[in-house]
């Protein structure tokens, strides 16, 4: 399946270079930057602010969301999250806002799950939309990925994983874009590897619903580990485009 999206959408391990900023990418949507919080270490953290200016600002759900101003396992750079309690930041959504329908988006992400329950539960780190099949996306690990746990976009609703096996407790940069038409042609991108989200058949209804930074949108539950950077277009990015921005985080976090 990895050869398959490789091949089909290009996907290349050479590295190009492009933009020291996600500003400087047309229709920068929402934009979740730790860096921008500069709280003491230790901190409790209760909003996230959206540098992108659209106001997108999210609000935590519980107090159990710690800073840290130095993660090494980020480059060193700050994160938002805990090793061992679930947290959350939401902002509700109306018709109009956002993302919603089969319009075009790109997501990034920049996390290191720690644990999850049940195969999925707490393994969400970045999703907007509602709860319900082909109304929302959502980076997430689950327990049922690849046969041993890994991480895709979910969405579906209704759990069926991806293809590409990998633990907890190792930093990732997630990519996804969506152009229109058939969800599953689009491959979810972790790091430098494309692999299936296993979601064939039909196309995205993202309906108005929350925006949620470590949880399931329009759900109760919330993300065990670490987050340090989310950026959101209301665009399709191509791979070239994606490769950009990849590249961005990598040379800010040191991911791989």
């Amino acid at each position: 399946m990895i050869s398959t999206f490789t091949g089909r959408f290009g996907l290349s391990s050479n590295i190009s270079t492009g933009i020291t900023s996600p500003t400087q990418l047309p229709n920068l949507l929402a934009w979740y930057d730790m860096s921008s919080l500069g709280l003491p270490n230790g901190a409790t953290v209760t909003m996230v602010p959206d540098s992108s200016g659209n106001g997108y600002d999210l609000l935590t759900t519980n107090a159990n969301t710690t800073y840290t101003s130095s993660n090494p396992q980020f480059g060193g750079k700050p994160t938002i999250g805990h090793s061992n309690s679930a947290w959350s930041y939401r902002r509700n959504y109306n018709s109009g806002e956002f993302i919603q329908g089969n319009e075009s988006f790109a997501m990034y992400a920049v996390v290191n799950t720690l644990s999850y329950v049940n195969q999925v539960q707490y393994g969400m780190s970045f999703g907007f939309g509602a709860n319900g099949t082909a109304s929302a996306a959502i980076f997430t690990h689950a327990g049922y990925v690849a046969g041993t746990g890994g991480y895709y976009v979910d969405m579906s609703g209704t759990g069926v994983g991806g293809s590409y096996a990998s633990p907890t407790g190792v930093t990732y940069i997630f990519q996804y874009s969506y152009g229109g038409g058939d969800r599953g042609i689009y491959p979810f991108i972790q790091n430098n590897a494309p692999h299936s989200t296993s979601v064939t058949g039909g196309g995205l209804y993202i309906l108005p619903g929350q925006i949620a930074l470590g949880g399931k949108p329009g759900l109760g539950w919330h993300h065990v580990g670490f987050v340090s950077e989310v950026i959101v277009y209301k665009a399709y990015h191509d791979v070239p485009t994606m490769t950009k921005v990849r590249d961005y985080l990598n040379k800010k976090y040191l991911v791989f």
